[in-house]
């Protein structure tokens, strides 16, 4: 073999070197393929994920349930803190609670949890002629019935909820204005 050809060879191992090693650098630090698996839902211990919110809901058999603290019967509101991110207050937060817990009084339903999904929240500009904003998100009650959420909020604890179908976009609810402005 003449000098060029070692030199190519040798070249040529590197390189199969340092790819060989970076794919496998790769691969160990990446072993589910770059793709997040949602936590399993544990039926035994009384645990589920909530794909909606990406909060992990639990009631296990002997323990305090997640309603902890809450009026009876209230149902949990999960991913409803994402809200605070798109400026509604604490009070306003509470106060669309409070609207979800009538609307679910005057249906007569027997809701255990309301969850937001987190990923469908938008918000439109300021109204220039009432200073109000509006949040519109996809809300599942159960992990079960979906309706579109559009929230109507000012001031610091002024809040307005509507739900509509979610095929539809037929208006269901209506809580009016609530709180104050």
């Amino acid at each position: 073999m003449d000098q060029k050809a070692k030199k190519s060879l040798f070249i040529g191992v590197i390189i199969f070197l340092l790819l060989f090693v970076g794919a496998l650098v790769l691969q160990l630090t990446h072993k589910s393929g770059g793709v997040k698996k949602a936590p399993v839902t544990n039926l035994n211990s009384g645990t589920y994920y909530d794909k909606n919110s990406g909060q992990t809901y639990s009631n296990p058999v002997g323990k305090t349930p997640e309603t902890y603290n809450t009026t009876g019967g209230q149902p949990t509101y999960l991913g409803f803190s994402n809200l605070l991110d798109y400026g509604l207050s604490d009070s306003q937060l509470s106060t669309l609670e409070a609207a979800f817990y009538s609307f679910v009084q005057q249906q007569h339903l027997s809701t255990k949890a309301i969850s937001i999904t987190v990923a469908s929240i938008s918000s439109s500009s300021v109204d220039p002629n009432t200073g109000n904003s509006t949040l519109s998100f996809y809300v599942v009650f159960d992990q079960k019935t979906t309706y579109k959420a559009q929230v109507q909020y000012g001031g610091l604890s002024s809040v307005e909820l509507v739900l509509l179908d979610a095929k539809t976009s037929v208006q269901i609810y209506d809580s009016g204005t609530l709180g104050s402005g």
